[in-house]
């Protein structure tokens, strides 16, 4: 599997779409870089991140496309700023892992938003995403360290 560098997030924030509280931007581009390179570029091109800065008791939501039009939008409500950094990490994936699985919902009830079989669809895609990341940073560390055997 191919994937991003992590650097060409945290160095080109701008090829995120992010409305609302622009430093959202930083744990985003921190953490998609796990997602497989062919996915990614899928949900960068057709996904829309939204940091709203009103708590709500759900601290995330995946609104698909059908409710409004053309781009797909996983929303964070400022609650997220005080989650701890794995489980930020998890609720940015989570909510991708939504749009990667064509999930849909027919409106925004707390209903859709507490589907429990989608979200372990969900949880079980970011696992995978987590487990194939890890597997690939091990196997380039291990390239990367591999004696030299030349012959000079």
């Amino acid at each position: 599997m191919e994937y991003y560098e992590i650097d060409h997030f945290v160095s080109k924030q701008d090829s995120l779409i992010v409305l609302g509280d622009q430093s959202f931007k930083e744990p985003l581009g921190d953490t998609i870089p796990i997602i497989p390179k062919d996915t990614l570029d899928d949900v960068l091109s057709n996904c829309v991140f939204l940091m709203l800065n009103e708590k709500k008791e759900v601290s995330a939501a995946f609104i698909p496309k059908k409710l409004i039009e053309r781009k797909a939008m996983c929303a964070f409500y400022e609650i997220f700023y005080e989650k701890e950094e794995d489980d930020k990490k998890h609720m940015i994936l989570h909510e991708i892992a939504h749009y990667v699985l064509r999930h849909t919902t027919e409106g925004l009830s707390d209903e859709d938003f507490h589907n429990r079989k989608l979200d372990k669809e969900a949880n079980a895609l970011v696992d995978k995403w987590n487990n194939d990341y890890e597997k690939h940073f091990k196997a380039k560390e291990e390239e990367r360290i591999k004696p030299w055997k030349g012959g000079d």
